[in-house]
């Protein structure tokens, strides 16, 4: 580029090539270059350094936020497990209840079917064997249990 008084001013950036041996780690490069950097890469990091670290802290603020959301969600998927479980914890019992008082039940009818047999022979011998066989037939099929298919397999 030529001014106006007429010298010729050319101005050139010159690039020098460094010819030494490669690093054998990145250790030595660090002990050698320490923490300075290229001067293009300088520029750019002075110019964009609030930009980058705004950058960086929006991120980690939405990251924060997805953080808290999800341990909220966590938090209530926790609970409800929990309430879920303190139920099922509770019908167990019921159930476990009914089965004991059926089975004492069961235990209380077998001295009721032999108070029954002693019955039966009373009833012939005072004449109402008729009857008393009626009567019988009668109660028979509601005493006997119609046996139920399980559910499972």
């Amino acid at each position: 580029m030529e001014g106006g008084n007429g010298q010729g001013l050319r101005t050139t950036k010159r690039a020098e090539i460094d010819t030494t041996a490669p690093f054998r780690s990145v250790k030595e490069a660090v002990m050698l270059f320490g923490e300075r950097v290229l001067a293009g890469e300088n520029n750019d990091a002075s110019g964009n350094g609030l930009v980058t670290v705004t950058t960086e802290l929006e991120e980690t603020k939405e990251n924060l936020q997805k953080a808290r959301e999800e341990s909220l969600v966590m938090a209530t998927c926790l609970s409800t497990l929990q309430q879920e479980l303190e139920r099922t914890k509770l019908e167990l019992r019921q159930l476990k209840e009914r089965e004991s008082e059926k089975q004492k039940r069961r235990a209380g009818r077998v001295p009721e079917e032999e108070v029954r047999d002693i019955r039966e022979p009373s009833l012939v011998s005072s004449g109402h064997g008729a009857q008393g066989d009626d009567a019988i037939l009668e109660r028979q099929p509601s005493l006997k249990k119609k046996k139920k298919k399980p559910l499972i397999p």
